[in-house]
């Protein structure tokens, strides 16, 4: 059994949403948003960042940016990490 999930199509209606609400920029922040939108299993902290217009960006731990990089369609990773040391 294989699975494909439209998310080019999640996208539109998600900002077609934020265009009828009249937000330019939304910050997902919680898993199951996280998750929706990147297509991706991101059990730590980590946060998307939708605009109206333009490439979504996706803030993962480092720990886990080759993964997702690898699972997900998003471009734009921005892994973020603990304080060195």
């Amino acid at each position: 059994m294989s699975f494909t999930f439209d998310f080019q199509g999640r996208l539109k209606r998600i900002r077609s949403l934020m265009e009828i609400e009249g937000i330019k920029a939304l910050v997902a922040t919680r898993l199951m948003s996280v998750c929706y939108i990147s297509g991706a299993f991101i059990p730590y902290r980590a946060a998307a960042l939708i605009p109206l217009e333009g490439e979504v960006e996706l803030f993962p731990s480092i720990i886990e940016s080759e993964r997702i990089l690898a699972e997900t369609w998003i471009e734009h990773i921005n892994p973020w990490g603990p304080i060195p040391g």
